[in-house]
């Protein structure tokens, strides 16, 4: 299970590529969420940025600085897998 703890600031997120757990504010139309994300410059944008790890050449999903509140690493398999 997940403590509270685990969270980390976002500018203590690694800027390396790996993925990570982020949670996104919660906005007007969404409550808030998690996302594995990782930092670099994707395709068809011209900075590096944090975007969704799973996004598809042609359907990034980019979040500013401030969308993203806190960050923790992804946990590690189950032993045998």
């Amino acid at each position: 299970m997940t403590k509270t703890e685990d969270w980390r600031p976002m500018n203590a997120a690694p800027r390396d590529g790996s993925r990570i757990l982020a949670v996104v504010h919660r906005s007007e139309q969404w409550p808030a969420e998690v996302e594995l994300v990782r930092w670099g410059t994707p395709r068809h944008e011209a900075e590096a940025c944090w975007y969704t790890a799973d996004s598809g050449p042609s359907s990034t999903v980019v979040f500013s600085e401030g969308e993203l509140a806190c960050w923790m690493p992804l946990p590690r398999p189950p032993p045998g897998l």
